[in-house]
């Protein structure tokens, strides 16, 4: 069972067990309510190992820097992939930070309303990401990375972000180009 095993498997972008239990801990029982009950009782507490292992699953930052080399080369295709990519991350990983079985990726706004743990004004920052001009966006989105991870330390201490936030403030070599051709 996912409680036990801490399971963090995907289909694609859905965690099938996760949204399983999530739905189950909201559901409201027609019949057989002792037998819900009893299922939605094994779900509590969510396990602090579930939550450490999404974490390090989710933690697959490179370096930001290229972000910001997509952004000057208005790259906007690369960089709004990469821009949803880091996003799933962000919320999969305040999921487990909000110790929220992980509902999958709609109604996002509400679940992360309802959030204690998350950078300050998390979902209006996320959508500026986006709907700003991409100079704009990648900073901002810079800095929700960033405040995750330190949410992420104080939560989890044993989840060590010394090697993920290297890689994820190392910069590309900038290659100088020759003027004349």
């Amino acid at each position: 069972m996912l409680i036990y095993s801490y399971d963090v498997s995907q289909n694609g972008l859905l965690f099938e067990k996760q949204t399983s239990a999530f739905n189950l801990q909201r559901a409201i029982a027609l019949y057989g309510k002792d037998l819900i009950q009893h299922w939605q009782n094994r779900l509590y507490p969510y396990p602090e190992a579930l939550a450490v292992a999404m974490v390090q699953k989710h933690l697959k930052f490179r370096p930001f820097d290229g972000q910001h080399i997509l952004t000057k080369r208005l790259e906007i295709p690369m960089l709004y992939e990469n821009n949803c990519a880091i996003t799933r991350w962000l919320l999969n990983m305040l999921f487990a930070l909000n110790r929220v079985y992980h509902p999958g990726f709609k109604w996002t706004r509400y679940f992360v309303a309802e959030m204690n743990i998350k950078p300050p004004e998390f979902f209006a920052r996320l959508e500026r990401v986006f709907q700003s001009d991409a100079a704009s966006g990648t900073p901002e989105l810079r800095r929700l990375v960033e405040e995750t991870f330190d949410l992420v330390e104080q939560c989890l201490p044993q989840v060590d972000l010394k090697q993920q936030r290297e890689t994820f403030n190392r910069l590309y070599p900038k290659w100088e180009l020759p003027v004349d051709r």
